[in-house]
């Protein structure tokens, strides 16, 4: 792998980390989504 994709899913993993510690509860996301789909 190329220096600067390592660096990207570095960010990318701590990202992830972050939103997952912001919102423990990954099925609120898929409430939100579902209620976009309903409103759509």
């Amino acid at each position: 792998m190329k220096p600067t994709c390592m660096i990207i899913a570095v960010l990318f993993l701590m990202a992830c980390q972050l939103i997952t510690a912001d919102y423990p509860r990954a099925s609120d996301l898929e409430n939100v989504a579902a209620n976009r789909k309903a409103y759509d």
